[in-house]
């Protein structure tokens, strides 16, 4: 074999190699930028995910307070209204008392007075108390629920 022929076939085997390196290169490239489309996807869809949780999370922060701000409107109007009758019930006491002719007819009077006071209370503190829970319930429920769906979501993340 000749220095020409020898230099024309290890410019051929060049040429192979640089085509396969070519090749090889091409394709690294095309799998990278695979992966690169592959993860900007996976990012964009966690993006959108975390938008509809964030809103979620808001929507249930909302029902929640307008739950709070209902239950404090009742918790209110059911004490103006004890104070009502309680204020009511006290001056009729003191009227009674005034027209008593007899010691014995105001202690009669105030053991009722007393009676009727202590169940007034008992009764009030039952209502405030049902109110109060029932408030509990309904401000608990929607962020509990929200809870719930963000917990399942996430978990459906990784199970993915």
């Amino acid at each position: 074999m000749t220095n020409k022929a020898k230099a024309n076939a290890a410019e051929k085997a060049a040429e192979k190699a640089a085509e396969k390196a070519l090749a090889s290169a091409a394709d690294a490239v095309e799998k990278m930028s695979s992966i690169g489309s592959e993860t900007l996807d996976k990012v964009e869809d966690g993006y959108k995910k975390a938008a509809y949780e964030g809103q979620a999370n808001l929507d249930a922060g909302l029902k929640a307070s307008e739950a709070v701000v209902t239950g404090m409107g009742a918790f209110t109007q059911q004490v103006l209204d004890y104070t009502k009758s309680a204020f009511a019930e006290n001056m009729d006491v003191m009227q009674k008392a005034f027209t008593v002719k007899q010691p014995q007819d105001l202690v009669e009077l105030q053991i009722e007075a007393a009676n009727k006071s202590v169940n007034r209370v008992v009764t009030q503190a039952t209502k405030l108390n049902e109110i109060a829970a029932d408030t509990a319930a309904k401000t608990i429920e929607p962020l509990k629920t929200q809870i719930e769906k963000a917990a399942e979501n996430f978990n459906q993340s990784f199970a993915a």
